[in-house]
């Protein structure tokens, strides 16, 4: 029931967000009785015009939060390898491994992509992070990692329904790289979409945030 909820959340985000994506806040409510609770769906109009959505199962929290994410490394380099074979490398930079959920909108790339160079995680003079990789001129290495949209709020295994299907994944990955190198001239690498990969990094700190639009 949960899952139907969910995909009526983002049917009514996309039939909202041309024109209300200024809002601070849009609200819409779908109400379900599944195993005698009750199943509350808000979509949320952000900054930039991108949208998410909160399930909210009463009086124990949030279900799902429909936004992508990406776990960032502040890294002295890092290299994704597939079948032995090097097919991206950066030295000093960030490494992000990135995660689309469903109904990720090209207002929530494009904010991803500004956060992803813009986000302060590397030292001034002061010892203060208060550099972005943009400031900096490092590297970024891009990697798709599905696993980061799993839900495991619950029992041993990761439930991934909260991941976006493989096409539309790809499509909001591509789409990531693509803002990335139009803003970032210093360069942008990185893996594989949809095959086995090997990840080899040195972790500058360490240093990790996990970033959503």
């Amino acid at each position: 029931a949960s899952t139907r909820i969910h995909q009526s959340a983002i049917a009514f985000a996309n039939l909202h967000r041309h024109g209300h994506g200024s809002r601070a806040r849009l609200q819409a409510s779908a109400y379900s009785r599944a195993a005698a609770k009750l199943v509350i769906c808000s979509i949320v109009g952000a900054p930039h015009g991108a949208m998410r959505v909160r399930c909210m199962d009463r009086g124990h929290g949030p279900l799902l939060q429909c936004l992508m994410l990406a776990l960032i490394q502040r890294v002295t380099e890092a290299t994704v390898s597939v079948d032995a074979a090097v097919v991206g490398a950066i030295g000093a930079g960030l490494l992000a491994l990135v995660a689309v959920e469903p109904g990720d909108s090209e207002a929530q790339i494009a904010r991803m992509a500004q956060r992803l160079l813009g986000y302060r995680v590397f030292a001034d003079d002061a010892g203060k992070m208060n550099r972005s990789l943009t400031d900096t001129a490092g590297g970024l290495l891009l990697v798709s990692q599905f696993t980061l949209a799993a839900d495991t709020r619950s029992g041993m295994r990761p439930s991934f329904s909260t991941a976006a299907a493989p096409a539309e994944a790809q499509l909001g990955f591509n789409r990531l790289v693509e803002h990335c190198r139009r803003i970032h001239p210093p360069g942008v690498e990185t893996g594989r979409f949809g095959t086995h990969m090997v990840i080899s990094l040195v972790n500058d700190g360490p240093v990790s945030f996990l970033l959503r639009p």
